[in-house]
């Protein structure tokens, strides 16, 4: 995969379309500097322990962003450009200690993870 002209843009507004709990459309703005948390569904795998799996992944913004890219692999089915938007993220984690959930009518307390896992990037399709 190449960037065209060697460039990423950079966004300061992301536009989140949703659907409301009595069924409407609705849209929320996210940016970095004022509302910048969100979630996405947890990519984990079933496990024994059912205490520890939770259904959803939390972070922060810290920038958003698109590029136009071309894939020039042996896999490739077209040379034309595709703009890819991504979201470059740190992630919250769980504080396992704390309980929460509908039996305790809490919500979970989370906090930064640790630096060699705090970072990455989301496709903003994936934010809830």
């Amino acid at each position: 995969m190449t960037f065209v002209g060697n460039r990423i843009y950079r966004h300061k507004v992301i536009r989140i379309n949703h659907t409301t709990y009595d069924g409407r459309r609705s849209q929320d703005s996210l940016n970095p500097r004022t509302h910048a948390d969100f979630m996405v569904l947890a990519h984990e795998d079933d496990t024994d322990d059912n205490s520890s799996a939770h259904p959803y992944w939390y972070g922060r913004i810290i920038g958003i962003f698109h590029a136009c890219v071309k894939h020039t692999g042996p896999a490739s089915k077209t040379s034309d450009s595709q703009q890819i938007n991504f979201l470059w993220v740190r992630w919250f984690g769980r504080d396992l200690t704390y309980r929460s959930g509908f039996k305790t009518k809490r919500l979970p307390r989370i906090g930064f993870v640790d630096a060699s896992d705090a970072f990455g990037f989301v496709d903003p399709r994936e934010v809830i």
